[in-house]
């Protein structure tokens, strides 16, 4: 699930500087069953999650603390590179040996290497897949 992220982050840290987030808002929608669903961060940087009257039955009602957090890093991302903002504090550069990932969740923080172990397991799926050809 991971590991085509930090594939490409890894592929692109010669080149620029990464940053890494796990944005782990859990919609309510259908009481909850869709989770953190993809793309659900879309609408935070852009404070569109209430654009709408139906938009709170998807995103809820009490994420406007969270969306002026992810709209000042965004922010401070596009204006200087680097999304570290008072809303979420240091956000450090993605590198491979810790992978500190930003958790954007009701109390983000940074997480050292989080998934590791599904990350390593898909890397010896592929490794075995590698050996076989």
């Amino acid at each position: 699930m991971w590991v085509p992220t930090t594939r490409a982050l890894e592929a692109q840290r010669p080149h620029a500087p990464v940053f890494h987030y796990v944005f782990d808002w859990m919609s309510p929608a259908a009481d909850g069953a869709a989770g953190a669903t993809h793309g659900i961060d879309v609408a935070f940087p852009f404070g569109t999650h209430a654009s709408a009257p139906a938009a709170g039955d998807f995103f809820g009602r009490g994420p406007a603390a969270l969306t002026g957090a992810v709209m000042a890093a965004w922010s401070a991302f596009a204006h200087h590179g680097d999304p570290s903002a008072d809303s979420f504090g240091d956000w450090p550069q993605y590198e491979t040996q810790t992978r500190p990932t930003m958790m954007i969740v009701a109390n983000a923080h940074v997480a050292q290497a989080p998934f590791e172990a599904e990350r390593r397991a898909w890397d010896a799926i592929a490794s075995a897949e590698m050996r076989r050809m």
